[in-house]
């Protein structure tokens, strides 16, 4: 075992000991531990799970998760302190999508942080092979901890209004779209697919 929960995995710049990374109830926002991270400066270091979609449905998700770390503040180092949600397509292909932690805010002080994102935002037709979150302390000083990772799909519905204020369309992440038409700021018509 690598001391890490199943499915869980590392970076090659990884050593699991227990002064080193590792899961710890040192420090925790629930449950019984978390996630550590001992930084070193120029080395990448990440944890990850692959969660398999196989799909090319437009479906929107929410990464979030709970942090804490006496990190180095960005700058020309590269350095990051971050969640990513990372979509393979079936062809190789990747897209990105960061969420970052304030890395002026000092250890000991929580941050949460929450992003929603769509694994097809509409600029691909590809087939989704699978999503990867990563939990990123790269090119970083002292420890970082990671808690309560959490991915969600969500149904998420967009609304467009008139000038008026008049709710119009409505179109959800299958594509369906409903419309609405007005005479003098009166519904008059309602079309439901």
């Amino acid at each position: 075992s690598n001391g890490l929960p199943t499915s869980w995995l590392s970076s090659n710049n990884f050593t699991m000991s227990t002064s080193m990374d590792t899961t710890t109830s040192n420090a925790k926002v629930e449950g019984t531990s978390c996630f550590r991270i001992k930084g070193e400066v120029g080395k990448n270091k990440y944890l990850y799970q692959e969660v398999p979609i196989n799909t090319s449905e437009k479906a929107t998700y929410i990464l979030s998760g709970w942090a804490t770390a006496n990190s180095v503040p960005k700058g020309t180092n590269s350095s990051s302190f971050r969640l990513i949600a990372r979509v393979y397509y079936t062809d190789g292909d990747y897209k990105n999508h960061n969420f970052y932690f304030n890395t002026d805010i000092k250890q000991g002080q929580w941050q949460y942080v929450s992003g929603a994102f769509n694994i097809n935002d509409g600029s691909t037709t590809k087939q989704i092979d699978r999503l990867v979150v990563f939990l990123v302390y790269n090119r970083q000083g002292n420890y970082a901890y990671f808690d309560n990772i959490q991915l969600t799909k969500e149904d998420v519905t967009s609304y467009t209004y008139n000038d008026e204020g008049d709710l119009t369309a409505v179109k959800d992440n299958a594509e369906q779209n409903s419309s609405f038409k007005y005479q003098d700021n009166k519904l008059t018509e309602y079309v439901d697919p």
